[in-house]
């Protein structure tokens, strides 16, 4: 098959998705066009008047205004990587990664196009449970307060609770984390972040911004138990474990309860928990899926026809996903 793909370089997991599902077509054998630009106008007359020269279009969460840009008139060959709730036009197949959430988001719309459910393939290597972990708390993601609540900082601040380390790709330095945070790893790839999971027992994430978690599920495949904090939408409702809180004062008070404990809450069978996830979240499932929906081709290549990464093993987000998927641009 071959197909026209256009991934935003918006530094986010948003980014990495798109490229672990671009790996994964070529591994198929599919042989792909890329467009890895923020600015999806760029491409807005390449998809226009080539539309026919492709078997299918993908485009990363793209939004109603970039299809009326680039998708002049109806077709069957538009998919979308879709991780939140947006509108989109009725031909669009959304390939939803949050499709728990996004089934309930979306139901009763008349536009909404058709869904696929689409694993994420967390559990990328046979990993063997680790029961022994030194380490109690740790945080994986951008420091600001969107991420990490100022409410739970606080709180977790006057009872001298501290997270063991925290893996940061951005950090606010009006966003103060020194009596909070024992060790600041910065810029680290997933293996790393992958070994300290498998020595934590709790990752943090009291943030009020997700549409979907990646790190949620990582930690999840890895053994460690995600204290997610849910303010809108139930964001984390198809991450099977995790331990919810509807508050920042609830999440902190998990948190103060989990810090003074010697071992887990009676209600957490983490090995159970372990083997769960990694059935759940596998690379060979997420091959399959795709492979029911796009075929097999007869020989992966990548193209790039623009691409505003120049330097591609330098982008965190596709390192990321070159080690997830064993394939390369």
């Amino acid at each position: 098959m071959r197909i026209l793909y256009h991934n935003p370089t918006s530094g986010s997991g948003i980014e990495q998705v798109g490229y672990v599902f671009l790996l994964l077509l070529k591994k198929l054998g599919h042989e792909i066009d890329l467009w890895n630009t923020q600015c999806a106008n760029l491409q807005e007359n390449h998809i226009s008047k080539t539309i026919n020269d492709y078997d299918a279009v993908v485009l990363n969460s793209a939004y109603e205004v970039s299809f009326k840009r680039m998708i002049k008139e109806p077709t069957d060959k538009v998919f979308n990587i879709s991780h939140n709730g947006a509108t989109l036009p009725e031909f669009c197949k959304q390939l939803s990664l949050n499709y728990i959430h996004q089934y309930q988001f979306l139901f009763g719309r008349n536009r909404s196009g058709i869904m696929f459910p689409i694993t994420y393939p967390y559990a990328h290597r046979k990993n063997v449970f680790n029961s022994n972990r030194p380490h109690k708390f740790m945080f994986v993601g951008r420091w600001f307060k969107q991420k990490f609540d100022p409410k739970v900082k606080e709180m977790m601040e006057s009872r001298g609770i501290k997270i063991d380390a925290a893996f940061i790709n951005y950090k606010d330095p009006d966003y103060d984390h020194r009596n909070l945070i024992k060790e600041v790893r910065e810029n680290r790839d997933l293996r790393e972040v992958e070994e300290y999971m498998r020595n934590t027992e709790y990752l943090l994430l009291p943030s009020t911004t997700e549409c979907i978690s990646l790190v949620a599920g990582e930690a999840l495949v890895n053994g460690c138990i995600p204290v997610v904090l849910d303010v809108q939408k139930d964001e984390h409702k198809q991450f099977f474990n995790c331990i919810t809180s509807y508050s920042p004062e609830d999440f902190g008070e998990v948190v103060a309860t989990l810090g003074e404990r010697a071992g887990d809450l009676e209600s957490i069978d983490r090995n159970r928990i372990f083997s769960f996830a990694n059935k759940m979240w596998s690379i060979d499932k997420t091959l399959e899926e795709l492979r029911d929906i796009f075929g097999k081709g007869s020989k992966g290549s990548i193209n790039v026809l623009y691409n505003e990464r120049p330097y591609m093993p330098g982008v965190m987000p596709y390192v990321n996903a070159t080690l997830i998927t064993g394939e390369q641009i």
